[in-house]
């Protein structure tokens, strides 16, 4: 039990300064983006969010999940899921490829046909490191994802940037959503001492998949929520709606969006250790952590909606002020 909160204490240190990280990165390079590029690029963008967030969700189908909770994990195991995850990112990826056409009918914006079209392969570059991050999360390694995470984001960041100053408009930001995963993948295989190897079990899958398909099924309902306001906004309203919406929704994520993605990342391999020790304690233990999150939220984001005018007009200057309501 010792070594378990040993392990815990540790993950929970390297996932906070993950996630600080991750999000120091990205908030100064969005900010950068958005003083240079258009709030209509971003739209674009915005617009096929809900679509490749629903594709990686169905790409990994919840087998993640399910190899971090499991109690007795065979190699056979780790090579299905690997094997699962890459062939149903391939399979997603041609079926992007193949309703662009629709997508850019529904929302009457012709260019999105080639950006989703290329945004797709996101999709599949993330499965290929996918298992090794589930397999580091089972044994509550978060440095190493951070040591894979960081440098990716660094590296797209600074191609978006240099991308967007040279004129490239939308596809600085295209550019930037495909070399993150790739860059990161290949920096879990890096860390990881799995070697990626394709085989298939039956066995494996009907163990896997039950837990599997029920984190896959609540993801897949939660991003549908959280992404389904972009789809009528790009419908009815003007491009530029969109833009606005999904900044403002940025800013809320800052705050409560990833303190809890903290407390995911942690909170689940280690309430899947004590779950085998008794409910009870799993209970506590989770109670506990929630309290946490809580108090780290809730004035933080009562703060931002009472500054939220200066805020955005000192950050993104005036042509995003629309965002601050």
């Amino acid at each position: 039990m010792d070594e378990l909160r040993q392990k815990a204490t540790s993950g929970l240190v390297w996932s906070v300064a993950q996630e600080v990280g991750q999000q120091g990165v990205r908030f100064v390079v969005q900010l950068l983006l958005a003083r240079i590029l258009l709030p209509d690029d971003f739209a674009l963008v915005a617009m096929l969010s809900v679509f490749l967030v629903v594709a990686n969700m169905v790409a990994q189908s919840g087998l993640g999940s399910a190899l971090i909770q499991a109690k007795d994990l065979s190699e056979i195991d780790i090579r299905t899921v690997y094997t699962l995850n890459i062939f149903i990112g391939v399979f997603v990826l041609v079926l992007l490829w193949f309703i662009a056409p629709l997508v850019a009918v529904f929302y009457e914006q012709p260019q999105l046909v080639l950006l989703l079209r290329v945004m797709g392969f996101a999709v599949l570059f993330q499965q290929v490191g996918a298992v090794h991050a589930s397999l580091f999360a089972r044994n509550l390694q978060f440095r190493e994802v951070m040591y894979s995470n960081i440098p990716g984001m660094l590296l797209s960041g600074g191609v978006g940037v240099f991308m967007a100053i040279k004129g490239f408009g939308v596809w600085a930001l295209v550019a930037q959503s495909m070399i993150m995963p790739l860059i990161t993948s290949l920096l879990l295989w890096k860390y990881s001492s799995w070697v990626p190897c394709f085989a298939f079990s039956r066995s494996s899958l009907k163990k896997l998949f039950p837990f599997g398909w029920r984190v896959a099924a609540n993801q897949l309902l939660n991003a549908i929520f959280n992404n389904i306001y972009i789809l009528v906004i790009g419908r009815v309203y003007p491009l530029v709606e969109v833009a606005f919406y999904q900044r403002a929704k940025s800013f809320q994520n800052l705050t409560t969006m990833n303190v809890i993605s903290v407390f995911n990342r942690v909170a689940f391999p280690l309430l899947s250790r004590l779950h085998e020790e008794g409910a009870k304690r799993a209970e506590v233990a989770f109670l506990k952590l929630l309290t946490v999150v809580a108090w780290s939220v809730f004035p933080f984001v009562g703060l931002m909606a009472a500054a939220a005018d200066p805020i955005v007009i000192i950050l993104l200057t005036d042509k995003w002020l629309a965002v601050s309501p």
